[in-house]
């Protein structure tokens, strides 16, 4: 994600289920189905488990895969914020395929050529920083905070600031500031403790570049070695990226708005939970896109949907999911997307290929 930038065929078997109608409560020790669907309506209830750093220094309690399933099935039966028919249109549950099911080909064929979200399992699996718990071996483990801190604490980082009120809107609103901090003191301020009038989100971050330490707990993925002949052929004043990887790391409730990017991309998530609804591309003229520097981002705001305001935006078709710790996202270039964290989450975007602006024809669609 980025807050500014300029026929049939047979897929892979992906793994999708209904919702239960009662929110499932924490417990390690029961078992659950690592597949499920967003709802078909919004609905509220108790949060599943709590959205702060625990005493244990941990800032989720998942100890397991199975404690990932479970929540993320509580959360898509309680959150407020995931309602399939938001937009009036048909919305689509984004399919999950196991990585050992999508060889990099198929994924370029599949998913990448014809422009295709999918979220893709078990492509994380060797990442030290999704680790569910430090070892006495010095293993990694980024839903640690004192892990992160030990690695980074003292190192600055720049926070984007907003007042809360103003959080689906984020970088678009007029509270927008951004200030350089410890990153110490960013958790802690913002992510241990969120009592204060502002949200703090450490956005769109070459985290890894500054902090080696980091960059060595996680991976490229793959897939983001695979390319078109789009990329292949592009002018020479096409940037070219084989993997731009950037952090996202915030608490409960920051915002992306709705959006989309220049390049290639698959969000894997490390941390918490997220909920994302894309529009493909040949819908943008419904979204009513911003002109300009802002040109990637558009007027609505998904968090106040106005249809009124928006006529065209009724009855858009849509995508959406909740996607969990070891799981990455493919978001095919100039797909709009909209994400909220629906809990503590550190998120690390992998954007490839070469930088495209979205043609206007297809804009004005």
């Amino acid at each position: 994600s980025s807050s500014s930038s300029s026929s049939t065929s047979t897929s892979p078997s992906s793994s999708s289920s209904s919702f239960s109608s009662s929110s499932p409560s924490f417990s390690s020790s029961s078992s659950s189905s690592s597949s499920s669907s967003c709802a078909s309506g919004a609905r509220t209830g108790t949060r599943p488990f709590p959205f702060h750093a625990t005493s244990r220094h941990h800032f989720l309690p998942v100890k397991s895969a199975a404690d990932v399933a479970r929540l993320r099935t509580a959360l898509e039966n309680t959150s407020p914020h995931i309602s399939a028919d938001l937009l009036g249109g048909p919305t689509q549950n984004i399919p999950r395929v196991p990585s050992a099911d999508l060889p990099v080909s198929t994924f370029r064929d599949e998913y990448l050529a014809r422009s295709r979200p999918v979220i893709i399992t078990g492509a994380m699996d060797d990442w030290p920083a999704l680790a569910f718990a430090p070892t006495d071996d010095g293993q990694r483990c980024w839903n640690d905070s004192a892990y992160l801190k030990s690695q980074a604490g003292d190192r600055l980082v720049p926070v984007e600031l907003y007042k809360k009120e103003h959080s689906s809107q984020s970088y678009l609103s007029e509270s927008w500031e951004q200030q350089v901090m410890k990153l110490s003191d960013y958790i802690d301020g913002f992510l241990a403790s969120n009592d204060g009038e502002q949200k703090g989100y450490l956005a769109q971050h070459a985290l890894f570049d500054q902090i080696p330490s980091l960059r060595e707990d996680i991976r490229v993925p793959p897939y983001c070695h695979t390319e078109l002949p789009s990329d292949k052929n592009a002018p020479p004043g096409c940037e070219k990226e084989s993997a731009l990887m950037s952090a996202w790391f915030g608490p409960e409730g920051t915002v992306s708005p709705l959006h989309h990017d220049p390049y290639h991309n698959i969000l894997c998530q490390v941390v918490g939970f997220k909920y994302i609804r894309l529009v493909a591309t040949e819908h943008t003229s419904r979204v009513y896109p911003r002109s300009g520097d802002m040109c990637n981002n558009c007027y609505v705001d998904l968090d106040a949907v106005d249809f009124v305001k928006y006529p065209q935006l009724a009855g858009t078709p849509s995508m959406h999911c909740v996607l969990g710790p070891g799981e990455a996202l493919y978001i095919p270039r100039h797909y709009w997307h909209y994400v909220r964290s629906l809990s503590i989450s550190f998120s690390v975007s992998c954007w490839w290929g070469s930088r495209m602006a979205l043609a206007k024809k297809a804009a004005q669609r």
